[in-house]
């Protein structure tokens, strides 16, 4: 609304119409109480009353581990499964820079503490954490590149906070297409937010012993930035009193015993699992971030919904039906029936057609002309009527 508000305000002066921008404020304070008012409006939706008195889900709270293969242990008490599902999701990664874990322990650390009162904590946060926000910063370090840093570091100098963004890759988005991230980085560029894409090394974060104007404790950031693949001059310093970690997220897949199921992991890339989402125990499916690649929302919706229907209701449902899983070769299977007696896919003569190996590498336009050539000379008629229609045309 904000950054709406100040479009409009320009737009206006265009068409004669003069207002202060100065007479515009935000009061941050207020902007996220109302986004934890919204959030804990819908929350009854996820809610352990919901499914335990509303939806009748027997509910066990606590630490769950397995024992064997068709059990787990809930808090002392075994459960018998003809069929599981782990959804434990991921967590954010801390990357390797001294005094980085232990500011954000002291962060998270649980105390009770008045507000205005004790000292205060150093805003060292996450996503996970973000919206517990309660002081606006008066500058604010995002340090990752990718679509949660580049959001909230967008929606942090909309609302007035000046904001700056890290990363190693040399660009925004790399996991996207690269003109439209481009797009992305220029408009953002426009609103404010000031990019370092080309850090070599985060060396330290530690506190200055100063609290901002914010009331938060003031940080200082040194790392090194790179230029054509080395290190350029001294180390880089940065002060800010808000740091917000995004770079990636870790699923999580230990402290749970899986190798007792005989399920198998990866702490980086997490379950082991096929396109209708079974993991190595096929009684156990994989759903949401600790069991694929796209850690977001409507992705882990999707592979919840299809584990309900393959689990319970002898669906077919593939994950790839959700995006393409990448293949080091595509096999294209031609078949046609042109005398409606005999398929030519079953013919000695077509055995080269139906099973024709098309490298992905290979240009699209290559790919047809192969696939083209092979059908010609098996079936020269047709190539002889389509050329006549294309000449008429």
């Amino acid at each position: 609304m904000a950054h709406q508000l100040r479009n409009d305000v320009a737009r206006m002066q265009e068409a004669g119409i003069f207002v202060d921008p100065s007479a515009v404020k935000v009061d941050f304070d207020k902007v996220m109480e109302r986004v934890r008012k919204i959030r804990a409006e819908i929350s009854h939706h996820d809610s352990a009353t919901r499914y335990s008195k509303e939806l009748g889900v027997d509910l066990f709270i606590g630490r769950g581990k397995f024992t064997s293969e068709r059990t787990v242990v809930v808090n002392g008490r075994t459960l018998h499964f003809k069929r599981a599902v782990i959804a434990t999701g991921a967590y954010p990664t801390m990357i390797p820079m001294e005094g980085l874990k232990e500011l954000h322990d002291l962060a998270t650390a649980w105390q009770p503490q008045e507000r205005g009162t004790g000292e205060p904590r150093p805003a060292v946060i996450t996503n996970e954490t973000f919206f517990n926000l309660t002081q606006q910063p008066t500058h604010m370090v995002v340090i990752g590149a990718g679509v949660i840093g580049m959001e909230l570091a967008q929606a942090m100098q909309r609302l007035g906070t000046p904001t700056t963004v890290l990363g190693r890759s040399g660009r925004v988005l790399p996991k996207e297409d690269e003109d439209m991230a481009d797009i992305v980085r220029k408009q953002m560029i426009e609103d404010g937010v000031t990019f370092l894409l080309s850090v070599d090394r985060y060396e330290r974060i530690e506190l200055t012993g100063k609290v901002s104007s914010s009331g938060l404790p003031e940080m200082k950031i040194t790392l090194n930035v790179s230029e054509n693949g080395s290190v350029a001059g001294p180390p880089t310093e940065i002060i800010c009193d808000a740091v917000l970690v995004a770079a990636g997220r870790r699923p999580n897949v230990t402290g749970i015993d899986l190798e007792l199921a005989k399920v198998e992991y990866d702490t980086k890339l997490g379950l082991i699992v096929n396109d209708r989402l079974q993991t190595t125990n096929s009684r156990i499916y994989g759903v949401g971030d600790c069991a694929q690649q796209y850690k977001f929302t409507h992705a882990a919706d999707f592979t919840a919904r299809a584990v309900i229907r393959n689990a319970f209701f002898f669906g077919k449902e593939k994950l790839s039906d959700l995006l393409p899983l990448p293949q080091p070769k595509l096999r294209v299977s031609v078949f046609m029936d042109l005398t409606w007696k005999k398929r030519v896919s079953n013919s000695t003569s077509s055995r080269n057609i139906s099973g024709t190996m098309i490298d992905p590498s290979v240009t699209v336009r290559r790919q047809a002309s192969s696939v083209f050539e092979s059908m010609r000379r098996r079936i020269p008629s047709l190539v002889r009527l389509l050329s006549v229609k294309a000449q008429r045309t």
